[in-house]
Parts: structure tokens; sequence; C-alpha cells
């Protein structure tokens, strides 16, 4: 219909042309005409100026039809190739994506992506298809768009027949960020292709997508919580086996790496390095438990069991310094104070006392 309208008016346009052409050759020839001379002379001329003007008119009509045909035929394929077959979604002022979603994110946040999307060629088509990839470390969480065709955890694809020229909408979709994530872990939309259909020849076009967001996490661990224990029950006193437990728990939203548990032990107590729980190992006056990777939300346990030394003297304070470390710079330190008593003591003693014939307590009867 396009190209039925642009040549009809080209040949109205062309005899307008021929028309006036016509006309200004006839006002030619009259003005020549009224030259004054002989009537030869004026015979001569006109005789020449027919055939000249003649010869000189067809040329020049000639000349004049093929520029108008070439420049014709040049507008005509440029218009069918570079506009007519220029492919939909081409415009960028109009076909990309944008996010609200600020830079920086934290593990579990929500990223939430708009597809804006326009027919900006010279053709209607008969469907539209939006392929997304899903981005690495996220999760597709939903969409509040009527399009939505079929999602998994690779990719979502959207189908819309909201395709004729000049038509336009907006797709928007949300994902989750996983958690826990590294700090500085990078979330970036991969292109997201348009596939759409045109006369049962398919076409593709890929947006590039220059988002990005990068991930804001550390390690948070608890306050250590150490707990000691004397087997004996009472006060601590020389020989005694005092027991300890220590718990940290990972609280942050990132998995440490190269975790390490330290405990710095007192000259007054001698370790049971039976009784160290875990991996730990004995290194002069250190405990080391090398733990490795600390997961989030997890809790991890350590304990051992020391002997107190004797030739202490009363109220010596047996201090145990406990301290954590990891990749990501965290370190946290806390001790134990516990007191030696030297001199006797009666806190468990019992006193019994009982009837030695049983039954009931009667007077002159003996009391053991």
């Amino acid at each position: 219909m396009r190209f039925r309208i642009f040549f009809s008016n080209l040949f109205l346009k062309i005899k307008t042309i021929l028309i006036w052409l016509k006309e200004r050759n006839k006002i030619v020839l009259n003005q020549i005409k009224k030259i004054p001379g002989s009537a030869s002379i004026r015979s001569l001329k006109d005789k020449f100026a027919i055939n000249t003007l003649g010869i000189i008119s067809k040329k020049l009509l000639f000349l004049i039809i093929g520029i108008i045909i070439i420049i014709c035929i040049a507008v005509a394929a440029v218009y069918y190739f570079y506009f007519y077959l220029k492919p939909s979604y081409e415009d960028p002022q109009f076909n990309y994506i944008s996010s609200i979603t600020t830079d920086e994110v934290k593990p579990g946040e929500e990223i939430t992506y708009d597809i804006y999307y326009m027919n900006n060629g010279f053709r209607n088509i008969s469907n539209l298809e939006i392929t997304v990839n899903i981005p690495d470390s996220t999760s597709f969480l939903t969409s509040v768009s009527d399009y939505l065709h079929k999602e998994d955890s690779s990719e979502v694809i959207f189908r819309t027949d909201n395709t004729e020229r000049g038509s336009s909408g907006i797709i928007s979709f949300t994902v989750t960020v996983d958690d826990p994530l590294d700090n500085g872990t990078i979330i970036a939309l991969e292109v997201i292709q348009f596939k759409y259909t045109i006369k049962d020849e398919e076409f593709t076009r890929a947006i590039e997508s220059s988002i990005s967001h990068h991930v804001s996490s550390r390690p948070v661990f608890s306050d250590l919580l150490i707990e000691t224990n004397d087997t004996g029950g009472g006060y601590l006193y020389m020989g005694d086996e005092l027991g300890y437990t220590i718990k940290v728990k990972n609280e942050g939203d990132m998995n440490a790496t190269g975790f390490q548990m330290k405990a710095r032990i007192s000259d007054m107590i001698t370790i049971d390095e039976s009784s160290i729980y875990g991996n730990g190992e004995q290194e002069g006056e250190y405990i080391i438990w090398d733990t490795g990777l600390f997961e989030t939300g997890k809790t991890m346990t350590y304990r051992f069991s020391a002997k107190i030394n004797e030739g202490l003297s009363d109220g010596d304070i047996v201090e145990t310094l406990f301290q954590i470390s990891s990749d990501q710079d965290i370190s946290l330190r806390e001790s134990t104070y516990n007191e030696v008593r030297a001199f006797p003591d009666f806190s468990t003693s019992e006193v019994a006392i009982s009837d030695s014939n049983g039954g009931n307590l009667w007077a002159g009867e003996t009391i053991d």
C-alpha cells in the first residue's frame, strides 16, 4: 500500500513536468516567430527554431525523465532497505533496561528490573518473545507483568501480542539476591533477547545491559560464650580439673573463610591434650583450631580441659584468653578469670543423724 501511494504521487509529478515543458516550448516558438525580417528569413528561422528546439526539447525531456527515474529508484531503494525493512525494536531511546534498585545490595534483598520496548519499525509483527537470563547469584522472585510465559532457575520468558507498529510497553520482574553471598560480588544482568516474526520470517535482536549491582556483606560473630566448670565442685583448688566450653555464632550475611580460634593458656594450668575437642592442636602456650570455612547461621563449639598446677597461692587468678580471626579482617577477644583457693574447704561436708533402733525416736533411745 505504501509503495502504491508513493509511485502514484511520483507519476503525477512527472506528468505535471511534461505538461509544463510542452507549454514552455510553445511559448518559445511564438517568441521566435515574432523576430522581424523577410518572409524567407522568417521561414528559415521558423524551420530552424522548430527543428532545433524540437531536438533540444526531446533530449532535455529524456534527460530530465531519466534523472527523475534514477532519483525515484534511489529513493525507493533507500526507503525499502533502510526504512521499510529496518528491524523493529532497534531504537535504544525506546528499547532499554533500567532498575530502580540502588547499586549496593545485601544478601536476601530484592532487585527489580524494567524492560522498555517499542516497535519502532515500519511493519507490524505477529508476536514478541523476550528472554531474560537470570543473573548469577540471584533467583527469580516474581513479575507483575501479565505477559509472563515461562520461568525456571536459569531464565524467564515473556510473550506479548502488543506488537503493532508504534506499540510499546514495560515488563517488570524481580529477583532475590542469594543469602549468604561474598562481599563485593557483582550481580550483572546479561543480554536480553527479543525474538519476533514478520510474515513467517523470524528476527532476533539482543539488548545489551549495563546494569550491575555489587553486594555488601560481612561475617558477624556473636560475643564468645565461654563456660568453665570445676569437675570437683566447690572452690577451685590446686589439682582440680577445669573444663572449658566456648561457643561462637556467625550471625552475618557472609560465610567467613580462614576462620581460626586460639586459646592462650596460663602457666598455672596444664592442658589435657586428649580433651581437646575438634581439630584443635596445642602449640606452646596456645591451643589453635583452624576451622577454615565458617558458614553464616552456624554455631561452632570448642572444648578442652586443664589441671590446676600445684604450688599456687590463695587468690591466684587463672586467666585464659580466647581470640578469633578470619580472612575478612574480623577479630574478637574474650578472657576468663578463675580464682584458685588454698585453704581447707568444708563446703561439701554433711552431717547425718539416725535412730539406732529405727522407727520413731523415744526418750532414752540412742542417736547415731
